[in-house]
């Protein structure tokens, strides 16, 4: 009887401890090997129809406490952020910045 309490005992121990390694690797796996490099995309430009730039990693502003819309144009960008200040909805927002778009 107790080499079979033993062995459920070891085999939830086994199983306890195999979810822990588990979570941990999910973890560390999340955090540093899929960490996005920010210099990955320094050099590259965008090229439309439209307009051509460079892609910038990190915003040059990056606070915003009121409204954002980020779009392809700068002009439909705004109108966008005009009708989140106007107090319309983050849908009237992005209907009408892909309008303009």
């Amino acid at each position: 009887m107790i080499s079979g309490d033993f062995r459920q005992r070891s085999a939830i121990l086994l199983l306890i401890i195999s979810l822990i390694l588990i979570v941990l690797s999910i973890i560390i796996g999340h955090f540093f090997i899929l960490k996005p490099n920010k210099n990955e995309y320094k050099n590259e430009r965008c090229t439309s129809k439209n307009e051509a730039y460079e892609i910038r990693g990190d915003s040059i502003l990056g606070k915003y406490s009121h409204a954002a819309v980020a779009v392809d144009n700068e002009q439909c960008s705004k109108i966008g952020t005009e009708i989140l200040l106007k107090g319309g909805k983050a849908m009237d927002a992005a209907i009408a910045s892909s309008l303009c778009n």
